[in-house]
């Protein structure tokens, strides 16, 4: 048990991965593919490019539940608010850009 634990703090991220497996399995992923997609990312978020913390979500759409990429808390956040719809997104980048 001390053993486990020593091992966790000393590998917080790769044990935040095994910690979410169960989750992974639901996109399909196990933890070595999750942390191959990570890699193939760079370890960045696929929208912002910023580090996620602690790990990365798995983004994925949701009619057909494929795997897209992997994204930060805030960007995984923003597009379900936006309903994963790309016209919802397109509206409200012409919102912002419009006083622009």
């Amino acid at each position: 048990m001390a053993e486990n634990r020593a091992w966790r703090l000393a590998n917080p991220r790769h044990a935040a991965i095994l910690a979410r497996a169960g989750e992974l399995r639901k996109y399909g992923l196990t933890p070595d593919s999750f942390i191959a997609l990570a890699e193939a990312q760079g370890g960045l978020c696929a929208i912002c490019g910023m580090k996620p913390e602690p790990i990365p979500f798995v983004d994925h759409d949701h009619q057909t539940g494929t795997v897209r990429g992997l994204l930060c808390r805030k960007c995984n956040t923003a597009i379900g608010l936006l309903r994963d719809d790309p016209d919802l997104l397109a509206k409200a980048l012409r919102y912002l850009l419009h006083d622009r």
